[in-house]
């Protein structure tokens, strides 16, 4: 089938906070700085594998559906945190001061969509929010852990949005428990002190627990000039979540209207594409094959069936990237030229070979899509 091919994407990304001396919020400005990162992955993901390396993998992709990256707007400037999913509503956990005084709040998935979101409540003193994005409705939300609590040397998974690198996982222990201490106007009273190296835009991303999968925190803020971050426990702020939700009248929500004549700069458009292929192919390499195609154009889907799609990437057992370019074909639409190695597995047999696949990137009704690929 000429019109795909595969791309090795980082399911776990290990970065090195940045800091200085005392806590501080963990949202991050708009600055002009870019991110990239390149990976690959040796090992295609079996069906039936329970090895801890599997199970890793897994968690982190079922975690990352649920997380979004905040991005709220005043009159001059632009903060950009994470939050994520806890129920069936669309409502989302963030830190109250990622949308604090926004005049516009946006939320963007992990495969690229961008909504706008309303605010349901906030408590600025234990700095926590909840905003709602009907969308999102009926997804499956986070597990949240609300009565364990977590343990001095328990491992845990940190995910959210360091300089707008989306969806960006780390790892660590809990280091320390009961630590209070006030940044501005913000309490914090109790929280965990954690080894996962977090920076700007980890603000309101989920604390997961390693052992259970459960969000046991709200990533919040760090400790300058050290990789020590701190997270509210999710037991602290659960009760003043679940009273904004039940108060909740759609009808008294404001949502602002995304702007089609404000289409994204060059540096982001570029920066979605890039993650809309690897989340592509993240979730081909779980197996999660609808992703997948959801991903794909109308029309791409209507000359390529789904059983098609999934029988074609259920034969890829390995791969890796060589090169990723992406080539702009207008200001909002591009060619991304990825170059792979790749091992294919059929009736028992293995072959490997060099590729490259063209992807055509645009946005369709709104939304990012891949509208086509062809493979030299």
């Amino acid at each position: 089938m000429k019109r795909n091919t595969l791309l090795p994407v980082l399911l776990a990304s290990f970065i090195v906070a940045l800091g200085g001396a005392s806590a501080y919020l963990l949202f991050d400005h708009t600055t002009n700085d870019t991110i990239e990162a390149t990976s690959s992955i040796g090992e295609k993901v079996s069906e039936n594998s329970s090895s801890p390396a599997t199970d890793l993998k897994s968690l982190i992709y079922r975690a990352q559906q649920t997380v979004v990256q905040i991005e709220a707007e005043d009159d001059t400037t632009e903060k950009i945190g994470s939050g994520f999913l806890y129920n069936g509503k669309g409502d989302i956990i963030t830190n109250a001061h990622v949308i604090k005084d926004a005049s516009t709040i946006y939320v963007k998935t992990a495969d690229t969509k961008t909504y706008p979101a309303a605010v349901l409540g906030m408590n600025q003193e234990v700095d926590v929010a909840v905003i709602r994005v009907p969308q999102l409705a009926n997804r499956v939300p986070m597990e949240l852990s609300k009565d364990q609590i977590g343990e001095v040397g328990d491992e845990i998974i940190a995910i959210g949005s360091p300089h707008g690198f989306q969806n960006t996982v780390t790892t660590g222990i809990i280091s320390g428990k009961e630590r209070n201490f006030s940044i501005g106007s913000y309490s914090y009273e109790n929280v965990y002190q954690i080894s996962a190296p977090i920076s700007e835009g980890n603000s309101g991303g989920p604390l997961i627990q390693r052992d259970t999968g459960e969000v046991i925190g709200i990533n919040s803020a760090r400790s300058e000039g050290t990789s020590i971050g701190f997270s509210i426990p999710i037991s602290n702020v659960l009760d003043d979540a679940v009273t904004w939700t039940s108060e909740a009248a759609d009808k008294q929500l404001v949502y602002d209207r995304l702007s089609e004549t404000d289409p994204p700069s060059t540096k982001q458009m570029a920066k979605d594409a890039r993650s809309l292929i690897q989340f592509f192919y993240q979730s081909l390499s779980l197996r999660d094959y609808e992703s997948a195609y959801r991903l794909l154009s109308s029309d791409w889907q209507e000359e390529v069936s789904y059983e098609d799609f999934r029988n074609h990437f259920a034969t890829i057992t390995e791969i890796s990237i060589q090169s990723m370019d992406v080539n702009f074909m207008t200001e909002q639409e591009v060619r991304v030229i990825v170059k792979t190695n790749q091992t294919l597995t059929k009736d028992g047999k293995q072959a490997r070979y060099n590729g490259t696949t063209s992807f055509h990137v645009k946005a369709e009704n709104g939304q990012l899509k891949l509208m086509s690929a062809d493979q030299k």
